[in-house]
C-alpha cells in the first residue's frame, strides 16, 4: 500500500502535456512505476526506516540577515590588508556564512557579529540564562559558553573541515543549555 499512497498525490495533480498521446503514455508509466514500487514493497519482510537527514537544513529567521550583514561587512580589495573591527577577511567570512548555514538551527539566539583585529568573526549570542561566544577563523570555529547553570566556562575548538562539526556544535549547545562542567576540545 506504500507505493498506491506515495503515487495517489501523482494522479491527482493535473497532468501538462503538449497532446492527448504524451498524457496517456505519462499516466501509464507512472502507473507502471506505482506498481513497481508496491511489488518490491510486498516482497520484502519488513520496512526499514532510516533517520532523515535533509541536504538543507531549516534556517533561523536570523540567518539571512546574519548572511548578508557578513557580505557588507568583507573587507574589499581596494582597502588592501587594512586591520580593524569594521571588516571581515574574504576567506573567514566565507568560512563563517558556511558556519552558519551548518549549525543555524543549533545556535541559541541571532548572534551580534563583528570583526577581531585579526579580521577573525565573532558571534556573541545572548539569553537569559547565560552567553555563548563563537570566533570563526578560516580554519576552526572557538566557542565558549557562560551559563547560570554552570559553575566553569565551557570552551570547544573545532575544526570547520570536521566531517562532524555539526554533531560537535550541538554536543556543546546541549551541553552549554543544560550546564554539564568541564573542558572540551576536540580534534576534528
Amino acid at each position: 500500500m506504500v507505493a498506491t499512497t506515495i503515487a495517489a498525490p501523482v494522479f491527482e495533480e493535473e497532468l501538462v502535456s503538449f497532446n492527448s498521446r504524451q498524457q496517456r503514455l505519462t499516466a501509464k508509466y507512472l502507473g507502471i512505476s506505482a506498481h513497481h514500487a508496491y511489488a518490491e514493497q510486498s516482497k520484502r519482510k519488513s520496512a526499514h526506516i532510516e533517520e532523515y537527514s535533509p541536504c538543507i537544513r531549516t534556517s533561523n529567521v536570523w540567518l539571512s540577515a546574519v548572511e548578508k550583514r557578513i557580505r557588507d561587512s568583507t573587507l574589499v580589495e581596494e582597502f588592501g590588508s587594512h586591520s580593524s573591527t569594521e571588516w571581515l577577511k574574504e576567506d573567514i567570512a566565507n568560512a563563517a556564512i558556511e558556519f552558519f548555514r551548518v549549525g543555524a538551527d543549533l545556535l541559541p539566539t541571532e548572534p551580534h557579529i563583528y570583526a577581531s583585529r585579526s579580521g577573525e568573526l565573532v558571534a556573541e549570542f545572548e539569553t537569559p540564562n547565560g552567553n555563548m561566544t563563537s570566533i570563526v577563523s578560516n580554519s576552526e570555529v572557538t566557542l565558549f559558553g557562560v551559563s547560570a547553570n554552570i559553575a566553569e566556562p565551557l570552551y570547544a575548538r573545532i575544526p570547520l573541515e570536521a566531517r562532524n562539526l555539526r554533531e560537535q556544535l550541538r554536543s556543546f549547545t546541549r551541553n552549554w543549555a543544560r550546564g554539564s562542567h568541564g573542558l572540551e576540545e576536540s580534534a576534528g
